[in-house]
């Protein structure tokens, strides 16, 4: 059974794409076909429904730099293209689609209201529970939950750069197991350091 760590990893995970799908590029929809000839004139042109369309399909952060354009376009056929069965396979740095696992992270970790969503998240959860920590505890809890918080936010971004979106919630749920690991060996060292005074 996972640990409240492990759960709150899993909370995260959803706070995360929920902040994504709020986040969604507003606006006017591209009319073409992703991954079209059409769709990368329109690319070119900078069109920006085009633009706002690859973003969404975590594709800008590396179509922004000019030498991985060629690539990121084969790749983004390719991907279109998929079979019924090739769409169950994860897309990212394991399985030959680095662009995307990419844009994947980026929009993971830098993407403004995925943050808003994490970082809400966290502070609710450490008020709750640093609120509710017995005495002499609430800082431990504190350090903990940062650690939940921290750990869960960064793991689901390198797990999203490694397999998209199975390794986003994998990386977040391992993420912050390892983040209140951490804060627990801190909480040690400074009980090594105390009793050594």
């Amino acid at each position: 059974m996972p640990s409240p760590a492990g759960l709150f990893g899993l909370v995260d995970d959803a706070a995360r794409m929920g902040g994504r799908l709020f986040g969604k590029s507003e606006g006017p929809k591209y009319e073409g076909e992703f991954a079209s000839d059409k769709f990368f004139q329109d690319l070119h042109a900078g069109d920006d429904t085009a633009l706002r369309l690859l973003k969404d399909r975590n594709y800008s952060a590396t179509w922004k730099i000019s030498g991985f354009r060629q690539s990121a376009k084969e790749e983004m056929f390719r991907g279109a293209n998929r079979t019924f069965l090739q769409k169950l396979k994860p897309r990212g740095l394991l399985t030959g689609y680095k662009h995307y696992g990419i844009g994947r992270a980026s929009n993971t970790i830098f993407n403004k209201t995925n943050f808003k969503f994490a970082a809400g998240l966290g502070l609710l959860q450490g008020a709750f529970e640093i609120g509710s920590a017995p005495r002499g505890r609430m800082i431990s809890t504190g350090r903990k939950t940062a650690g939940e918080t921290a750990g869960g936010y960064l793991g689901a971004g390198v797990g999203a750069l490694f397999g998209g979106l199975p390794g986003e919630l994998i990386g977040g749920f391992v993420g912050a197991e390892l983040g209140g690991k951490t804060a627990g060996l801190l909480d040690f060292a400074d009980k090594v350091k105390s009793q050594g005074r």
